[in-house]
């Protein structure tokens, strides 16, 4: 009996060691296998990053002219002579013009063609504009004013002239042309015409 016990352990310890020789290690692709991988998640790979080149972009320049109107009547009668003076502030160093011109408009007459902007103090400049409209249905039109440096810098700022309300007046055959606030008169003759009337010229 003792002999079939010895036996049997032995077997089992031959039969235990052979298994253990087969059975591949836990450990092995860790430390013996160069090849192994193990990825990570996406949330912990690294992005890769393109080489590409970012454009800049490009530099915007502060604006420089700032424009209001004055002076611009509430209402007109139609070919009435109104007058809108222009304000202009140019932040700029060295400016050496300060022009305008005017876009869109319709029915209305520019009458002082000519007249340019005049500088009241450092950088600030007024122009006075005279118009005349002539139809109910008239609208003023935008003025684009342009300033520029003693290096050749330009820039150009539009500002959008308010119409005034137009009246137009009913047609008379004794209404002569002429619409003013006042009349006043400086000089006068007077001529006797008969016994009771003269003549006032």
């Amino acid at each position: 009996m003792r002999i079939f016990y010895s036996f049997f352990i032995f077997f089992f310890l031959i039969t235990h060691l052979f298994a253990q020789s087969n059975e591949p290690s836990v450990f092995e692709d860790e430390i013996g296998n160069d090849n192994s991988y193990f990825p990570l998640p996406q949330s912990l790979q690294q992005k890769k990053v393109s080489n590409t080149p970012v454009a800049n972009p490009p530099a915007v320049k502060a604006k420089s002219i700032f424009l209001s109107s004055i002076n611009i009547p509430k209402s007109v009668y139609v070919n009435e002579i109104f007058k809108v003076d222009i304000k202009a502030i140019v932040a700029f160093e060295d400016i050496s013009n300060v022009s305008y011109s005017f876009t869109g408009g319709n029915q209305y007459e520019f009458l002082n063609k000519g007249t340019a902007f005049k500088e009241k103090e450092e950088k600030r400049y007024i122009l006075s504009l005279y118009f005349k409209l002539k139809d109910s249905s008239a609208s003023l039109p935008n003025i684009k004013v342009t300033a520029s440096d003693k290096k050749g810098y330009k820039e150009s700022t539009i500002l959008n002239l308010n119409t005034p309300k137009i009246v137009k007046l009913k047609r008379s055959a004794d209404f002569c042309g002429v619409l003013a606030n006042s009349l006043k008169v400086l000089k006068y003759k007077t001529t006797r015409f008969d016994e009771n009337s003269y003549m006032l010229s």
